[in-house]
């Protein structure tokens, strides 16, 4: 299991249970976590700290996890970024969306320590 030891992670998500349970599982693997519980929120938040992960639910009320990757994807600065959304379900309209809005990856909730750092080492190992 990698560590990610110096990396700040964002977590996007409306459900406060779900980003406790995100921060301590990254936090496990060495994460620094900043949390926003909204898109608006998330974005304040990127444009203050040099973020290095972000990780955002898919939906959530007004502006949702699609609209956080295509403004976060607009900016050129940002094309390396990883940016991965969290699913209830795996249905291909809505990872090909993301894929098209240029998400890194998705992950389906919910998840453990054990399988969300599996998941980041093999989304680094394809980008090596």
């Amino acid at each position: 299991m990698a560590t990610y030891d110096g990396k700040k992670a964002l977590i996007v998500d409306d459900f406060p249970t779900a980003r406790r349970l995100i921060k301590e599982t990254l936090q496990e693997i060495g994460f620094e976590c900043l949390e926003a519980a909204d898109v608006d929120q998330a974005l304040k938040l990127f444009n203050e700290e040099e973020v290095d992960f972000v990780i955002a639910d898919t939906f959530m009320p007004e502006k949702n996890g699609f609209d956080l990757l295509r403004t976060l994807r607009e900016n050129p600065e940002n094309e390396e970024l990883d940016i991965v959304l969290t699913m209830m379900e795996d249905h291909e309209e809505l990872v090909s969306k993301g894929e098209e809005l240029g998400m890194t990856g998705h992950i389906l909730k919910p998840f453990d320590v054990f399988s969300l750092s599996k998941y980041l080492d093999q989304m680094h190992k394809k980008e090596e």
